[in-house]
């Protein structure tokens, strides 16, 4: 009987582990293999079983059946293209020649213009990364493999570029591909993971909120009127103090409450929400009616 990948990664993961925790390991991979579809309710229900390499590999799985891909046609061949881009030289271009151009060109279309604008642009990147997580060594270790992906993003998605804030969405996936998911994959492949991974969950889901102000102030009325029907006396105190929702929720919502939350239990808020079907509207209406709750909670 063949054994796919995935059985193989379990068996793996399962090595040294409690007999009931095996037992969890191995429907949860059960379910990533037969009926995706139930990756949700079983998380919702149960959890990611904290095993070292667990949630890396079902935030892949998931992400391979959910979300969607911009560069290439299935999601190996894009870590597979990403291992092959020479990174490390995004930001050193030896064609900057004085035969060709000059540093006082002053065109948009010089060599050296888009060097210059490149190192700008990587300075705002190196200034936010160095302020993520400060008190997590892990995150002092990987600096260079979040300035790297948070370049390369910018450079594929010019229409976006880089939006202040992208260093706190990139920082879950940097933890749980490259430490947590040390275990599955090498350090380069951990970090293709992690890009593609964090370039499909921005550009399918957090994207819209950054290009749309319209849909952004839509959620935000949602978010009031589900708490109008829910607590229709706390919503009438919000209202007679003129609380603004923009003051809080936008935040809430554009960076996925990675503000609000410690790491660990913000991976396994992010647990429920990248295993929400390809439906941005299911996503949406789940993580709006998440921060009504949160609101309820601080009452």
């Amino acid at each position: 009987m063949m054994t796919s990948p995935l059985d193989k990664i379990a068996s793996y993961l399962c090595s040294h582990q409690p007999f009931a925790l095996q037992k969890r390991v191995v429907e949860l991979v059960h379910l990533l293999q037969q009926d995706p579809n139930r990756i949700s309710s079983y998380i919702i229900l149960y959890g990611i079983p904290e095993v070292a390499g667990l949630r890396a590999l079902v935030w892949s799985c998931c992400i391979r059946h959910w979300l969607a891909f911009h560069r290439t046609d299935s999601y190996w061949d894009g870590v597979a293209l990403y291992c092959r881009y020479p990174t490390e030289q995004l930001w050193k271009d030896d064609s900057c020649s004085e035969t060709v151009d000059h540093p006082l060109n002053p065109s948009q279309d010089s060599i050296w213009q888009q060097y210059f604008s490149d190192q700008r642009l990587m300075d705002r990147i190196r200034m936010d990364t160095s302020r993520t997580h400060p008190d997590w060594h892990l995150f002092r270790q990987r600096e260079p493999s979040m300035i790297r992906m948070l370049f390369l993003f910018a450079k594929q998605h010019p229409e976006l570029g880089y939006i202040q804030g992208m260093n706190e969405l990139v920082a879950p996936f940097v933890y749980v591909y490259l430490w947590d998911g040390s275990l599955v994959w090498d350090e380069k492949e951990g970090e293709a993971e992690a890009f593609i991974a964090f370039d499909s969950f921005f550009c399918s889901f957090v994207a819209s909120l950054y290009q749309n102000i319209s849909y952004l102030q839509e959620a935000l009325v949602q978010a009031e009127l589900l708490l109008k029907q829910w607590d229709s006396l706390l919503w009438q105190h919000l209202k007679r103090h003129q609380v603004d929702w923009s003051l809080f929720a936008r935040r809430w919502l554009q960076l996925c409450l990675c503000r609000e939350f410690e790491l660990p239990e913000l991976l396994k808020i992010w647990d429920v929400l990248l295993s929400i079907p390809n439906h941005s509207s299911l996503r949406w209406t789940w993580l709006i009616r998440f921060i009504v709750v949160m609101v309820l909670h601080c009452k």
